[in-house]
């Protein structure tokens, strides 16, 4: 191999020096045709296993979607005795003492894909459950990005969530962020330090990321975070948001970039179940999600080994090991040197010196 000066190249002297293993031609035609059945499974397959993740996520979307609205609790609620309704529950949890100011809530109803919606849609509910507004069982708030011009205000070690860590810990507990505020930072800008098991909800640009603080942590603007009371499980909380999906942009305004605004955040309603059946919930769904990815693990390597034996059917090919041979084919010598003797036979053209040949118009 000849190398150029910036990259690696095959030059005609190579090509023209390489040698093959050359099969009978009889051999080469079973040898295609056992090629084109295989590569035809072989793509058959790895179609197959490309839809795994697009059947991975509609799996667990139902599965959220099931669980938030009842379904996989159908069992559960025929066997479950002294189980505490909501409205008693309800009665028991104060109602939590929510921030001043601020825009009002919407008084207009946005019926959600599960088991939201932006104020009460009246739609029937399992026994024991009930639309609850979520002002009603978790305190809101949001958080502030102190201002980029104060160096000070940055790394100080408490940490900030932004969009690119709700992506990165979408459906599941944040103990670290990519950027930190100091102290200053805190003091000097609306963002405020929110307890463990806050739950958070991007709401701008890339709305419905959803996680939970695993320590007190502060937020950017992005997001509207609910601190829960007993009412509420934190994890139940951030199934119900997950539940909606894409969906859960029909409560924001826009389009292209769409921005979930608080009169809509301050008038979301929750099918809330009595606080046994939330564990039981979340055990369900949990359940459910682990084994979805361990199917989506399956999946990534079943595409892995596809590569694999592609690779090792086309080294069986050119070794001669992928068909039977033949000993009555025609062996490759003679049909070469009946070429060459063809060749040999055959008038030559007269050829127009390089320096005489007309270039087309």
């Amino acid at each position: 191999m000849q190398l150029s000066t910036m990259y690696p190249a095959i030059g005609d002297r190579d090509v023209l020096a390489a040698s093959i293993a050359l099969p009978p031609a009889a051999e080469q035609s079973r040898i295609v045709a056992k090629l084109d059945v295989l590569t035809a499974r072989l793509a058959r397959a790895r179609a197959e296993l490309d839809r795994s993740p697009r059947l991975t996520d509609r799996f667990q979307l139902l599965t959220l979607r099931a669980g938030v609205m009842g379904q996989l609790t159908e069992d559960w609620r025929a066997k479950a005795t002294n189980v505490l309704p909501v409205e008693a529950l309800l009665r028991a949890v104060p109602v939590p003492q929510q921030g001043r100011g601020g825009r009002e809530a919407t008084d207009k109803t946005i019926p959600g894909a599960a088991g939201l919606a932006v104020n009460d849609p009246g739609t029937g509910l399992p026994n024991g459950w009930k639309w609850v507004p979520l002002l009603r069982v978790a305190k809101q708030e949001t958080g502030h990005t102190p201002s980029r011009s104060q160096l000070s205000y940055w790394d100080g070690g408490v940490p900030w969530i932004g969009i690119r860590d709700a992506g990165a810990h979408h459906g599941r507990y944040i103990e670290e962020t990519v950027q930190t505020i100091s102290e200053a930072g805190l003091a000097n800008s609306s963002a405020r330090l929110l307890p463990s098991g806050t739950v958070c909800l991007s709401r701008t640009a890339s709305v419905g990321y959803v996680t939970i603080m695993g320590r007190s942590m502060s937020t950017s603007q992005d997001f509207a975070t609910w601190t829960c009371t007993d009412a509420l499980l934190p994890e139940y909380l951030m199934y119900a948001l997950m539940a909606e999906g894409e969906d859960i942009r029909r409560f924001g305004m826009g389009s292209t970039h769409t921005t979930i605004y608080f009169p809509e955040i301050r008038a979301l309603h929750i099918a809330l179940p009595p606080r046994e059946e939330q564990r039981e919930i979340i055990v369900r769904i949990k359940r459910a999600l682990a084994r979805a990815s361990r199917l989506e693990g399956e999946a990534a390597r079943g595409c892995a080994l596809l590569d694999r034996l592609e690779s090792a059917i086309l080294t069986k090919a050119f070794k001669g090991e992928l068909v039977p041979q033949d000993p009555d084919d025609e062996p490759a010598s003679v049909l070469l040197d009946r070429i060459r003797a063809q060749r040999a036979s055959a008038p030559r053209s007269k050829q127009t010196p390089r320096s005489k040949r007309r270039i087309p118009a």
